[in-house]
């Protein structure tokens, strides 16, 4: 027994416990009997524990009464042989995995060659799905169809531009609004919008039966939807009466009227719906990120300003409408996409 130490508690059993170090000559636990060819022998009881990681217990058994342990024939060596070349066997093209592990990217039960064809199997097939669906939109097989973006006074602030085209970049609608607050610097910097080009701009109330009008029953392809559809609803919810920043939530806590009003704003967003370009524009691309295995986002390379950034859209839209659905114009990373 370690000097200056009490001893251990005994076992719920009753038997008593040992610090690694306190072990008695003779007792062994499992691993270390297999270690010297031997197991317990056939109704052996244990004669005490080791405490090791974290308080656990492991028996110890007396090493004089363990028997060897049963040392495989050669028959049935080549039975577990040939089970775990059947456990490794990868379903594409039969080769052991073991051999030819897959990447850390890849896909989960198959060869790294076989990775390697799946992934490019999946990227083909959701390059040609982009490129139909773009051709889909500009035919008009997929309905009625709007380009849009929007400017704001900030990140995440009151809206500044707005423009609608359709989907060949011509203009529907294009105008500064007045944020009803100062642009901030940065935001300037960006899009180049002033206060001085939006002080006498009308603002979105005085658009909204205009808006509303255009907006009917269309799709609108905004290049990062998560972005700007969530200005619109802003503005829609402080065109009701509240304020710009209120949220669903928020509505409810204020009562039944700032309620009422929320519910108001997000009936007009439900008569007409939104796609993200961006997401399709990324597959069609076929560059991945490996983190996120995912594909990459590529930028839009307009010129910050809403109507430029919808004609910019168009052009996008066209190039993955008159591509080959059968090439693809990724990068390097595309082999770190698991499908």
């Amino acid at each position: 027994m370690s000097v200056g130490k009490k001893p251990l508690p005994p076992a719920p059993d009753g038997l008593p416990v040992y610090r690694p170090q306190e072990v008695p000559p003779g007792l062994l636990h499992k691993t270390a009997l297999g270690e010297k060819g031997l197991k317990p022998a056939a109704g052996q009881k244990p004669l005490g524990y080791l405490r090791y990681y974290r308080d656990k217990l492991a028996p110890l058994y007396q090493e004089s009464v363990a028997v060897p342990k049963r040392v495989l024939s050669a028959e049935h060596r080549a039975k577990l042989q040939q089970a775990a070349a059947r456990r490794f066997a990868c379903p594409g093209c039969g080769s052991d995995m073991r051999d030819h592990p897959a990447p850390p990217w890849g896909v989960p039960g198959r060869c790294a060659d076989c990775a390697h064809r799946t992934v490019e199997q999946r990227i083909a097939a959701d390059r040609a799905e982009a490129v139909t669906w773009a051709q889909e939109v500009i035919a008009g097989a997929r309905g009625a169809y709007l380009l849009g973006d929007t400017e704001t006074a900030w990140l995440h602030g009151p809206l500044c531009e707005l423009a609608l085209t359709d989907i060949r970049g011509r203009r529907v609608f294009s105008r500064l609004i007045n944020p009803q607050a100062d642009i901030h610097p940065d935001a300037q910097a960006i899009h180049g919008i002033s206060n001085d080009m939006v002080r006498d701009a009308p603002t979105f109330a005085e658009l909204f039966a205009e808006l509303s009008a255009l907006l009917a029953g269309t799709r609108v392809l905004f290049w990062n939807a998560d972005y700007d559809v969530p200005v619109l609803r802003r503005e829609a919810v402080r065109h009701f009466g509240l304020p710009w920043s209120t949220t669903g939530h928020a509505a409810q806590s204020a009562g039944p009227t700032a309620a009422h009003r929320y519910e108001q704003a997000r009936q007009w967003m439900a008569t007409w719906d939104s796609e993200c370009l961006m997401e399709w524009h990324a597959q069609f691309w076929g560059a991945f990120d490996p983190q996120e295995w995912n594909y990459r986002w590529q930028k839009l390379g307009g010129d910050h300003r809403a109507l430029g950034d919808c004609r910019t859209m168009a052009q996008r839209l066209a190039e993955m409408s008159e591509a080959d659905s059968g090439s693809s114009r990724r990068g390097a990373a595309t082999k770190h996409r698991r499908p």
